[in-house]
């Protein structure tokens, strides 16, 4: 997750300096990437704390 942060940071900051006005459709792809591996995340921790919940992960 922390990876996953960092990426998106560092991506925020270079599209920050590569353009003084923002082209909208770059800013469309770059929130569907952030919403696509938020959703990614999401599942992950859900699936994490199913297995903690039923104890699957005590093996």
């Amino acid at each position: 997750m922390r990876n996953v942060g960092q990426l998106v940071g560092d991506l925020m900051q270079v599209q920050d300096c590569a353009t003084v006005r923002r082209d909208p459709e770059q800013q469309l792809q770059l929130t569907s990437v952030i919403y696509l591996m938020t959703a990614q995340l999401d599942g992950v921790v859900e699936r994490c704390n199913q297995q903690w919940l039923t104890g699957e992960g005590n093996v």
